[in-house]
């Protein structure tokens, strides 16, 4: 995936959220756990020979897209103020580490095992932990971005399919929170 897309995505993310904050932390940790579970049910579904829920590829690349940006709203979500612990804000470390680190996996199973375990140690740690939680976070994020362009098979359009997709669904999720602000305007 292409620098430009993964800085495009990141900046989606961040404004598309500009009520982020902690406070919702524990909220958005369980919508992780929503998509990453709606993400396997698809690719479990699509890679059956069974497939009893008539799950496609394209299934698999919108769950994808999905845990991505959750991810990464989780991790834009300040958990200590400005830069006291010297590692860097979750952006600048975002993107980073998805420009500097290659991830080279076998395959897909390979890639959900990290991320779980990243996500597992980010939950575990984040109240009391404040820097390692901030590296796991991280090397999240930088693992959904591996998985999203192992499931997109990029290559040459595959990063505007992202993008189109990243822009479907922030739009869906811009309009869910109106509805929601005006039933609730303490949000």
């Amino acid at each position: 995936m292409e620098k430009d897309t993964i800085q495009y995505i990141v900046d989606a993310v961040e404004q598309a959220n500009p009520q982020r904050n902690s406070a919702n932390l524990n909220r958005r940790l369980h919508k992780m756990l929503e998509e990453l579970g709606e993400l396997a049910e698809a690719y479990l579904n699509a890679t059956s020979k069974n497939n009893l829920k008539n799950k496609t590829w394209a299934d698999v690349k919108e769950e994808a897209v999905d845990a991505l940006i959750v991810a990464i709203d989780i991790v834009l979500t300040d958990i200590f103020d400005g830069d006291e612990y010297g590692i860097g804000k979750p952006k600048e470390m975002i993107l980073w580490l998805a420009e500097n680190v290659s991830h080279d996996y076998p395959n897909y199973d390979f890639i959900v095992q990290d991320i779980l375990n990243d996500f597992a140690s980010y939950w575990g740690k984040y109240d009391t932990e404040v820097r390692a939680a901030h590296h796991r976070g991280v090397r999240m994020v930088s693992g959904m971005f591996t998985l999203v362009q192992n499931v997109y098979d990029t290559v040459d359009e595959g990063d505007n399919e992202i993008i189109a997709e990243v822009d479907r669904k922030l739009a869906k999720w811009a309009t869910s929170r109106n509805k929601v602000a005006e039933i609730d305007p303490e949000g």
